[in-house]
């Protein structure tokens, strides 16, 4: 559980500093974040590889809930990043951020 809030808190810095955790009125899309369209699709890493799945976006659209492996699988397991972490391409694509995707695999410090 720390390990995991430690990943979280990595992730939210990482994206801090880059700009992408910008506060945005509820509701409002942004242009290349995650919208409701990305939830249910197929979640890609920068190099295209699949990843997991968007499964839920929260709090206004801020957040999106993302399950990272596959079932029958030993590393299946959610996760919460910044709905901006994720970009939808004009095709359909879904894509986590190659710095959102560096923080999730980042081991854990204690």
């Amino acid at each position: 559980m720390i390990a995991r809030f430690l990943g979280a808190l990595a992730l939210v810095t990482a994206l801090a500093g880059s700009g992408a955790m910008a506060q945005v009125p509820p509701g409002a899309a942004l242009s290349g974040c995650a919208t409701e369209d990305a939830v249910g699709r197929w979640l890609h890493d920068s190099q295209g590889a699949k990843i997991g799945s968007v499964r839920a976006l929260t709090d206004g659209g801020q957040s999106a809930v993302i399950m990272l492996g596959f079932y029958f699988q030993l590393n299946l397991h959610e996760a919460v990043v910044p709905a901006c972490a994720i970009t939808v391409a004009a095709d359909g694509r879904v894509t986590l951020r190659r710095e959102a995707t560096e923080a999730l695999n980042a081991p854990a410090s204690r």
